[in-house]
């Protein structure tokens, strides 16, 4: 059997992702090089105690959502 391409495996993530009912897709934008946890995880803002959005903070605030 032949290997599946990396884009088929996105499109069938993708396909199946949609099948399951996934949440809305939130977009962060990470402004801060330095690591920082997300002050309120689930708020729908990624933001530190200090108002920047850390890769950390993006990741613990879409776990979340």
């Amino acid at each position: 059997m032949k290997q599946a391409t990396t884009i088929q495996k996105i499109l069938w993530g993708t396909l199946l992702t949609g099948f399951m009912g996934a949440a809305s897709a939130a977009d962060f934008t990470v402004d801060q090089v330095f690591d920082g946890v997300d002050a309120n995880p689930g708020d729908g803002t990624c933001a530190t105690v200090g108002g920047n959005c850390t890769l950390r903070a993006a990741v613990m605030e879409t776990n979340a959502l």
